[in-house]
């Protein structure tokens, strides 16, 4: 089932190292999945960013958005009608 590929994926994304949390969204938005510390509100705002990033670089229909804080990084994708958000917490390569 398409489901169950889908819940692997997203456990096999939360099991990575350094990921701190992840949501899946629909191209409407809609939340598919998302980790316990991530609000679901998130899925519709990255689904946005995704979208607006396609327009950005038309050449490009899937480009991968990284939104770097201090402390964490947000990369989303979008791929086969789900946009994915992965969060992670920043690598300091001084320690």
């Amino acid at each position: 089932m398409m489901e169950d590929t889908l819940f692997k994926q997203f456990k096999d994304i939360l099991d990575t190292d350094n990921v701190t949390g992840c949501v899946l969204a629909d191209n409407h938005g809609l939340c598919l999945l998302s980790s316990p510390n991530i609000s679901h509100e998130t899925a519709g705002i990255v689904s946005a960013i995704a979208q607006y990033a396609s327009k950005i670089e038309p050449d490009n229909s899937n480009p991968v958005i990284c939104l770097e804080g201090t402390k964490r990084q947000c990369l989303i994708k979008n791929e086969n009608s789900i946009t994915s958000a992965i969060f992670k917490n920043e690598v300091n390569e001084n320690t």
